[in-house]
């Protein structure tokens, strides 16, 4: 139920040590969020030592945001989604990914 929020663009901060995976964790995303407008360069993840243990050394974070608008309430339903692509990257029940 809409609240009549108007819609917004969605934002997704990609979280790995294996940038070669780009383009098969983009495909992911499309598939559920519609066509990338825009993916940032890759930045050196360096403000916490929290992911290092499953996800390992060398961490870098891009962001990608979607052509299409959604609504501020499927927020959560987006993070479930994400959750999902997630799992199916995990390598030995580790996360490669993790997304924001």
């Amino acid at each position: 139920m809409s609240t009549g929020n108007a819609p917004v663009k969605y934002v997704v901060g990609i979280l790995t040590s294996h940038i070669d995976l780009k383009d098969k964790i983009l495909d992911a995303l499309t598939e559920y969020f519609g066509e990338a407008d825009y993916t940032s360069k890759w930045y050196p993840f360096i403000h916490s030592s929290y992911y290092g243990s499953e996800m390992g050394d060398g961490l870098k974070r891009c962001f990608v945001s979607f052509e299409n608008l959604k609504e501020p309430e499927a927020i959560a339903e987006a993070k479930l989604i994400c959750v999902n692509i997630e799992d199916a990257f995990r390598e030995n029940g580790n996360r490669q990914i993790n997304l924001d």
